[in-house]
């Protein structure tokens, strides 16, 4: 057993256990979205004992020089004393407009000085326990505002508070971008595949903005699922942008679609199933892979086989946390 000192408690970790599921067994709540690393909800600060690289890995050099770590990936050696972040890692922002995309998708729209890409993630952070990680819409190049699709949740405690207290003017700490899920030069002409569920578009939005911006030659294909026709939103700027762009194809697909409330051009089905349908061959295309981990179990797999190369596979998972918040 290793002993960890939290916020006045003595964590007993087992060998081999991450610090995360040692918190989960105890009464000791860490923030947390992902578990894989991935979307860095869960920045502890080291504040006695040490940390392996693992648990610093994806992190910039100025957070580990402040002695940040993952608690999702840290498995502790030897007695540590850890501590929230507070302000360490996090960059201030405004919020500058607020609206509603469709019934329960609100758009988020900040002000900040940080640096980022379309396609990436940050960690929003409600107050200094309670943050969530999303993908960022927008493209700082062009648009020089950083833009959220909040998916609302019953019991989300911070996708409630983005809709209900939230306002426009309020400042807000954020996360520093993180993730590889974006438009690069070597994709320019590469056909591109992009596949979304829910607010899985909203990295897949910027992706084709920035691909359409930098004038990408290729065809762009765009799937985006929801459960329902009023489940999807920017249908209108969508379908704008197809028929602009007679490269850039949109695929609305429901599972279940009534036909008086049909999006035009939509499709009833299943991703699983059109998109190996609609495209047998993917050797040399891009793929984006953004939303239900389930479906990017499934897709990441079929691509591959179907051409793929490993590296032009990029997915964004979005997991539920472990605790709804």
């Amino acid at each position: 057993m290793v002993s960890v000192e939290f916020k006045g408690h003595k964590l007993e970790v087992e060998v081999g256990e991450t610090l995360l599921n040692a918190a989960d067994r105890s009464a000791v709540r860490i923030p947390n979205s992902c578990r894989q690393g991935l979307c860095h909800s869960c920045v502890m600060v080291l504040e006695a004992g040490e940390v392996t690289p693992q648990a610093q890995q994806g992190l910039t050099d100025h957070q580990i020089s402040q002695g940040l770590f993952l608690a999702c990936q840290c498995v502790p050696q030897g007695d540590m004393k850890i501590a929230l972040p507070g302000k360490l890692g996090k960059i201030p922002a405004t919020l500058i407009s607020k609206q509603w995309l469709n019934g329960c998708v609100v758009e988020l729209v900040f002000e900040t000085s940080m640096r980022w890409t379309a396609g990436q993630n940050i960690t929003l952070w409600k107050d200094e326990e309670h943050g969530r990680a999303y993908s960022i819409a927008s493209s700082r190049k062009y648009d020089g505002l950083l833009k959220l699709h909040v998916a609302q949740y019953e019991q989300g405690l911070v996708s409630r508070w983005c809709a209900e207290g939230l306002q426009e003017g309020d400042q807000v700490l954020l996360g520093e971008a993180n993730g590889d899920c974006f438009y690069t030069e070597d994709a320019h002409d590469k056909p591109l595949l992009l596949v979304g569920t829910g607010t899985g578009l909203a990295p897949l939005y910027g992706v084709l903005m920035d691909a359409l911006r930098e004038g990408h030659s290729s065809e762009i294909h765009l799937y985006v699922a929801a459960a329902e026709p009023e489940g999807l939103y920017l249908v209108d700027q969508l379908q704008r942008l197809a028929g602009e762009h007679d490269n850039f194809h949109y695929h609305p697909v429901v599972r279940r679609q009534p036909t008086e409330e049909a999006v035009e051009g939509s499709v009833q089905g299943d991703l699983g199933v059109l998109i190996p349908k609609a495209h047998a061959a993917l050797r040399g295309w891009k793929v984006f892979l953004c939303g239900s981990p389930k479906m990017i179990e499934g897709l990441r797999k079929y691509c591959f086989l179907a051409g793929a190369g490993g590296n032009d596979i990029l997915f964004d998972a979005f997991e539920v946390a472990h605790e709804i918040y």
